[in-house]
């Protein structure tokens, strides 16, 4: 809703997410050692219709991860959560980086053969803020941060890129 309001990126940190996400794997670990290992998973544990806001703390909590990511999108720009602090996506780092190794087929940005006219609509378009063109240019499309939405492909006027299974 808010991405239209800061295109660019002011920082183009990395390693902050990676900082985050190590206490929380590392306390996932603890907890669960310390607690006998996890004998049942209930994603729905102590609530009587699904997920719910029960209790004021819940509330509080809610409401302030809601205005941490509205802050960062103001100072940092579009997609700032996912791309500097979400812990998830080291995840999706890992996966992306053992599954090219492994060479298993996956959901990809392909280049093709049609010539680039240099427009950036690919580029402007991308929710993650990624310089495509250049990854065009490159020939290097695969990138850790993009989350394989396809707006590049769906903007290119001349069908420079593609999203396929390969």
């Amino acid at each position: 809703m808010l991405s239209p309001l800061k295109k660019k990126f002011a920082i183009k940190g990395k390693i902050i997410k990676w900082l985050l996400w190590a206490p929380w794997i590392i306390s996932i670990i603890v907890v669960a050692i310390s607690q006998g290992g996890y004998q049942k998973i209930d994603p729905i544990y102590r609530t009587t219709h699904g997920f719910s806001l029960g209790s004021i703390y819940t509330g509080i909590a809610y409401v302030a991860v809601l205005v941490l990511l509205i802050i960062t999108h103001f100072i940092v720009g579009k997609r700032s959560f996912c791309r500097h602090l979400c812990w998830i996506a080291p995840f999706m780092i890992l996966g992306s980086r053992i599954q090219n190794l492994l060479k298993t087929q996956s959901l990809k940005l392909v280049k093709t053969d049609n010539a680039c006219i240099d427009c950036n609509r690919c580029t402007k378009e991308c929710l993650m803020g990624l310089d495509v063109e250049n990854m065009l240019k490159t020939n290097k499309m695969n990138n850790s941060e993009c989350i394989l939405c396809g707006n590049c492909a769906d903007v290119c006027r001349k069908g420079c890129i593609e999203l396929k299974f390969k």
